[in-house]
């Protein structure tokens, strides 16, 4: 007789992977990873959260994006162009989530992310 069990209420992002030894189940939620029992009535999950990891290396990343600005003695002359506080300042901000996971050995759990840009004008 074949069993189905609801792992989680959350709706995984990834395809599920299963441990070297089948006895557990890995998957992802965007920025977090879900490791579920594979077996037995009373099954036990982890979770390994990751979204502020993620998140502060999305915000290293676009900070070294900035372009340096140093001043030169041609622009030191001129004067500042007056800011118009009406018109939106163009912010772009990265996010890198979780997009496969793999599980080659017991103590190996590999994760790829993608680099995804969001810019607003």
């Amino acid at each position: 007789m074949r069993t189905e069990r609801l792992l989680d209420d959350t709706l995984a992002e990834v395809p599920l992977v299963w441990s070297p030894d089948s006895s557990k189940v890995a998957t992802s939620f965007g920025v977090d990873v879900g490791i579920y029992d594979a077996g037995g009535k009373a099954p036990t999950q982890a979770r390994i959260l990751l979204r502020e990891r993620l998140l502060g290396a999305s915000a290293a990343f676009d900070e070294n994006l900035k372009p340096a600005k140093k001043p030169t003695p041609e622009t030191s002359k001129q004067k500042t162009p007056a800011i118009n506080p009406l018109r939106r300042q163009r912010r772009c901000f990265s996010f890198n989530p979780i997009v496969r996971v793999e599980w080659p050995a017991p103590e190996k759990l590999y994760l790829e992310t993608v680099y995804v840009s969001v810019r607003s004008d």
